[in-house]
């Protein structure tokens, strides 16, 4: 069994929980947990770090599969809105390791206690972090991947309002029609409160339309601070979204394979203004949750001032049929982001959709083979391995591109330094040079030594 030298890791106790980390990171403290690890801010160099300790990943082939697929989605997409994974440490026991270590950049805070918090949300605010979120979901779905679990625990935003989109463990490459090697989509998919209705009502299937329906909530969110279909189960969430969209056409209602809610659905009068769809602003208004995980929510539901093309982009979003949403890059270019307002004059570089460089490249689903049947614990301990190793290997060859350009500067200054020794001006006079004082015997020795 290998291990690495004790001398070069050292152990942190971070809220109950074991960090083992190389020697050149030193835990500073404790950023945040979940169920499936514990995450702590570290600096190593004169860069801080967030660690995310991936825990007992071997408990269940869910758990091993979530987090492999997570690392490779990382390392296979690139952008500046989606959180950059960089590095998964080696295993002190390649052979036998049940944790493992994955450094991120460093985010300030989530969206969610953005949102919880008291300070002002402005129309600004709310127009670049949703311009943003859906730069994330354009270069995403561009590439062929679902994130599937877009809410606010899941956006980091830092003071300066940078966001980035993070938690890829239920992200799924998008099934291209024809391709039988993408595995098939689960029913389970994002926390219920930002989960769209084909995915709630049972669809035969669904697509990168449910990053859209969870992307409408979040900003619906923003505007008024509380979430929009706080649903305490699924039945209540069906009701909650009835409520604000009423009733779903025949034609809709007929895709329903859950025949619980087909027959709930089909039983509302087409003629009870109850079940009309309701303007957003009074969706956004009559938001019941005033608490959330026992933190008072300090401001009122309202969407009072907001602008008229924000609270359009949320309407086009939230829609029963994922066909009629529009799609991230369609988001990009409604007047919302497009229109002239003070805050476009004075970053309009920054925010303009048509100035976003096109990154995307196709994730290829050979990536993912590990996805489909059951596959062992030792290929995806072997698989998580390599992934670790990619990163280590990275790290190399930058150390050694770095050697070779600091080497090559070396040698341009020497070049410098010669062609100024070689400037016939700034040689002195042999008057300007002071004897040297030469032992004749000595230099004769030296002589000698050098003939033999």
């Amino acid at each position: 069994m290998q291990k690495v030298n004790l001398t070069d890791y050292k152990v942190y106790g971070v809220m109950g929980e074991t960090f083992e980390l190389p020697s050149d990171y030193e835990v500073l403290g404790f950023l945040g947990s979940g169920a499936y690890g514990c995450v702590a801010a570290a600096r190593v160099g004169n860069e801080v770090v967030a660690i995310k300790k991936c825990k007992q990943i071997f408990q269940s082939r869910t758990l091993a599969k979530r987090t492999l697929r997570e690392v490779r989605l990382l390392r296979l997409l690139s952008h500046p809105n989606i959180i950059q994974l960089k590095k998964v440490l080696l295993p002190r026991y390649p052979n036998s390791y049940n944790s493992l270590y994955c450094v991120f950049q460093c985010m300030e805070t989530d969206l969610a206690s953005v949102i919880r918090s008291g300070q002002h949300l402005s129309d600004k605010h709310v127009l670049y972090f949703s311009l943003q979120l859906l730069r994330a979901c354009d270069h995403l779905h561009d590439s062929n991947v679902c994130h599937r679990d877009i809410k606010p625990r899941n956006i980091l935003v830092n003071a300066n309002c940078t966001l980035k989109l993070a938690d890829f463990g239920l992200s799924r490459i998008h099934a291209v029609e024809g391709d039988t090697r993408t595995v098939q989509m689960t029913e389970y998919v994002t926390t219920r409160w930002y989960r769209a209705p084909e995915v709630l009502l049972g669809w035969g299937s669904y697509g990168t339309g449910i990053d859209l329906w969870a992307v409408g909530c979040v900003i619906g969110e923003m505007v008024g601070r509380t979430p929009l279909f706080p649903g305490s189960d699924s039945t209540c969430q069906i009701n909650l979204i009835v409520a604000a969209l009423g009733k779903p056409s025949k034609s809709y209602i007929s895709n329903i394979r859950k025949t619980a809610f087909s027959e709930m659905l089909s039983s509302l009068p087409d003629d009870d203004l109850s079940h009309k769809r309701k303007d957003i602003r009074a969706v956004i208004s009559e938001s019941s949750v005033t608490s959330y995980k026992n933190v008072e929510i300090p401001i009122t539901p309202s969407a009072d001032g907001v602008s008229v093309h924000c609270l359009n982009l949320i309407s086009s979003l939230l829609v029963y049929d994922p066909i009629d949403r529009p799609g991230a890059k369609d988001c990009l270019k409604c007047k919302y982001f497009c229109s002239d307002n003070s805050y476009r004059a004075s970053s309009s570089a920054e925010c303009d959709p048509q100035k976003i460089p096109t990154m995307s490249t196709k994730v290829a689903a050979d990536e993912f083979t590990f996805e489909k049947g059951r596959v062992t614990f030792d290929l995806l301990r072997c698989e998580l391995l390599c992934e670790a190793k990619y990163y280590t290997q990275k790290e190399k060859e930058e150390q050694q591109q770095q050697q070779q350009q600091q080497q090559q500067q070396e040698v341009q200054e020497m070049k410098e330094q010669i062609d100024m020794v070689d400037d016939s001006s700034l040689i002195p006079s042999s008057g300007d040079l002071k004897e040297l004082d030469i032992d004749a015997e000595n230099c004769h020795q030296a002589n000698k030594c050098m003939i033999l």
